[in-house]
């Protein structure tokens, strides 16, 4: 627990989550503690001001979030919900340091984006027309650059494990041991996925179309 170095006392919350907005991992754990493995009230809340913005930009850069047809503030109280839910009290000792929370965190938004997207395929019919059944663009631009780096890339995957290599390196930043502990059902170890990253990424790498793709979405 985060405490006073001469009292010995514990930090106020006020103290802790500024400590965490300015960078300090310990004391971000400690925000984590305070809201998930206690239950406080006042540090969810500050939990929530402090990764509201981060996970907004996670579910923004989904390659599946335009295919969504909920708005990223509901997809942002999908993941706290999904967080509360999933870190009971008892579980928070699984996690020994914030990095894996924070990992965590983007895989809730990771399950609350490919949900949304599944309840809304874009096969569907509606009632309204072909102009405004189109997703509208999302004016953040990092959002824009995801899905269109998706809309290249996904034609091009061949196999669900090219498919999970593109997302572990793209959506997750994980690493080929990683992805193997993600989904052990696909990979049967980390060199397997190091080994489908490798040869994925040296095919994309000649494949011409895929470049004037990239550069098109860049204009």
């Amino acid at each position: 627990m985060a405490s006073d170095p001469v009292t010995s006392a514990p930090t106020p919350l006020e103290a802790v989550a500024a400590r965490c907005a300015g960078g300090d991992d310990p004391a971000c754990y400690e925000l984590f503690r305070r809201a998930l493995a206690l239950r406080d009230d006042r540090a969810w809340d500050a939990l929530v001001r402090q990764y509201d913005r981060l996970v907004a930009a996670w579910a923004r850069r989904h390659p599946r979030m335009p295919g969504c047809g909920s708005d990223v503030d509901d997809i942002v109280t999908d993941v706290y919900r999904r967080l509360w839910r999933a870190v009971a009290p008892e579980r928070f000792a699984d996690f020994a340091h914030v990095g894996q929370l924070l990992r965590f965190l983007k895989r809730a938004v990771h399950s609350a984006v490919v949900d949304c997207a599944d309840r809304h395929p874009r096969g569907d019919e509606t009632d309204v027309d072909d102009e405004t059944d189109r997703p509208a663009a999302d004016p953040d631009a990092g959002a824009s650059a995801g899905a269109l780096l998706w809309a290249c890339l996904e034609p091009r995957l061949k196999t669900d494990k090219e498919r999970l290599v593109c997302l572990g390196c793209f959506v997750y930043d994980l690493k080929p041991r990683e992805m193997a502990a993600e989904w052990p059902g696909h990979f049967a170890d980390a060199a397997e996925a190091s080994y489908v990253r490798a040869n994925l990424f040296e095919r994309l790498q000649r494949d011409p179309d895929l470049r004037a793709c990239l550069e098109d979405a860049g204009e």
